[in-house]
Order: C-alpha cells, then structure tokens, then sequence
C-alpha cells in the first residue's frame, strides 16, 4: 500500500491527509468533508504535498506528486489528467517589489501582495521542479491542453496548447503533435 502525508487548506479548513484517512490507492478512506469540497476523489496526491488556496479544483485522475506546493491562498482549477510532477510549484499569489516588505512575517498592509488565477487545462504536464507563478502584470496564468512545461522552468504567462517549453533557453516553443498510428518496432 502507498501512504500519503499532504496538507490541503482550502478556504481556512484543514484537510491533513496523513497515513491514517489518506491512502491513494484506496479512494474511499479519503476524508469526507474534502470529498465533498472537491466534488469527487479520482485524484492522487503523493507524499508531503502542500496546498493552500482560496478556491481549489481538482479533475479526475490528476496527480500531483511528492513534495509539491499549490499556494498562494487565491485560485487554482486543475483540469483532468493533469500531472503536477516532483517538486513543482504553482503559485496563486505572490509578493512583489512595491510593497514595504516582501515578508510574511509581516501584516499585509505593508506588502504588496498579487493574487490571481492559476488555470491548468487537461493532460498538461508541469515538470519537476518547474515553478507557474501569477505576475503583477500577468494575475491571470494559463497553461494550455496538452502543454508540457520543462523540468526547472519558471512560467509568468500563458502556455499554449499542445507546446513545450524548454527550461534551457528562455522561451522556446515547440508544436506538440499526436500520432494516431502507432509504429511498431522491427
């Protein structure tokens, strides 16, 4: 059996999700009071994941795995067959340079603060370690169907459907094509 330990706060309510009501394999030890906030449990959450939103979607058969952070305390809709791989995270709001403190620490009337929407659209793969964040100029991010977003990639705008991203350079965008036939090796 999997055990999960994970962390999803979703309007102030704490879900902990330990080895004892959690287990991913076995959807119906799943808490029931974050079933029913989510409106369904076919996902899967790995090991020491934390979320933390205002308003948090999760489509069916989405995994998002070991050591990930969704934050941000604002929005974030994931949509179905999504992968949010190792230690990626996607943040739903973040500090910026205007404030008098970019430190939590600190109360929120002296630190600018943006918060927006983070939008993951069906089968869309964020690699380990990538980083989606909501920008002051961009509050509204969207990564595109099918979109794969490189391991160690920083993301502040939108991602196409059917592209992807390459860490190593700065931008670079490759069409993503589906071949319906399968080849077989010889």
């Amino acid at each position: 059996m999997i055990y999960s330990t994970a962390k999803i706060v979703i309007d102030g309510i704490v879900y902990d999700l330990d080895a004892e009501n959690f287990m991913p394999l076995q959807w119906d030890l799943r808490p029931p009071r974050l079933r029913s906030v989510l409106g369904h449990d076919q996902f899967t959450i790995g090991d020491w994941v934390l979320i933390v939103q205002k308003k948090l979607s999760i489509g069916a058969r989405t995994q998002v795995s070991a050591g990930a952070k969704l934050v941000g305390n604002s929005e974030l809709i994931i949509g179905e067959d999504v992968v949010v791989s190792y230690n990626a995270v996607v943040l739903t709001g973040t500090d910026t340079s205007h404030g008098k403190y970019m430190n939590d620490a600190r109360p929120g009337s002296e630190r600018a603060v943006v918060r927006g929407k983070v939008i993951l659209e069906d089968g869309c793969f964020i690699g380990a370690g990538a980083i989606v964040s909501v920008h002051e100029k961009r509050p509204c991010i969207r990564i595109g169907k099918r979109a794969v977003v490189g391991a160690s990639s920083y993301i502040n705008r939108d991602v196409p459907p059917n592209t992807v991203i390459h860490p190593a350079y700065s931008w670079v965008e490759e069409a993503r094509t589906w071949n319906t036939t399968r080849r077989r090796k010889r």
